[in-house]
């Protein structure tokens, strides 16, 4: 059990749910789900878990109200959200050999971090590294993807970073963007979680996209930076079972 989050968030889960072996939470506020596919990753890589349960959460709590209540006396207010989201992840070949179905597989996560930046120039460069970095690892190319899903939330000032970074990459590549906090709201922690089930469910609902690779992209206040390649599967597609 692996989430992002108060220190024993993972360990409260387990107790409750029953469940065994690796356990652990991770923080990173907006990059902390990023830095859980990470983690499971190198888990299941070393063998010291068969499956795991990788999500995200994060409470609208009264602490929390006052932090939106006092951000928004000095920036553009962005909807308060809360959100959680958990899925099973296991190794490919473990799943094809036991005949489940799998909604996507995760490619690459690369992660960095780039204290004092600013936004408008370090922090974008460094994220745009980022994103080749993980399309490179994941042997996909930029014109390949059909879906970004975004941290964007409509602010030009916030959106600055990932909308630069995305434009160094892509360029004129018609990519599908996927926006979550326009829609949920900021849901910190949880927005990762929250990124994927998005991209997870347009690949399920669309038969064009059965196969097709997407992006993952975030970025947090304190330097941390972070990007995940995925491809997706549709219910309805081709792919084995």
């Amino acid at each position: 059990c692996t989430l992002p989050g108060r220190s024993f968030a993972a360990g409260q889960a387990a107790i409750r749910y029953g469940l065994k072996g690796v356990n652990a939470t991770l923080a990173g506020d907006q990059i902390a789900f990023l830095s859980v596919l990470r983690y499971v990753a190198n888990v299941l890589r070393c063998s010291y878990a068969d499956v795991i349960l990788a999500g995200a959460v994060d409470e609208f709590t009264p602490h929390a109200a006052w932090a939106t209540h006092l951000a928004a006396s000095t920036e553009t207010p962005l909807t308060a959200g809360e959100g959680a989201g958990v899925f099973v992840i296991q190794r490919r070949s473990d799943a094809t050999c036991a005949g489940r179905h799998f909604d996507a597989e995760v490619l690459s996560v690369v992660m960095g971090f780039v204290p004092g930046a600013e936004p408008s120039g370090g922090m974008t460069r460094a994220l745009e590294g980022c994103i080749r970095s993980a399309l490179r690892k994941a042997n996909v190319r930029p014109e390949d993807l059909s879906a970004v899903a975004t941290g964007e939330t409509g602010d030009d000032g916030r959106d600055r970073v990932e909308a630069d970074a995305l434009r160094c990459v892509l360029g004129n590549i018609p990519v599908e963007r996927v926006p979550v906090k326009k829609a949920l709201g900021e849901c910190h922690a949880a927005t990762g979680a929250l990124q994927l089930a998005a991209l997870l469910a347009l690949h399920r609902d669309e038969l064009s996209r059965d196969g097709r690779f997407s992006l993952i992209t975030g970025w947090a206040p304190d330097g941390g930076i972070g990007a995940a390649v995925l491809r997706g599967w549709s219910r309805a597609g081709s792919h084995h079972w």
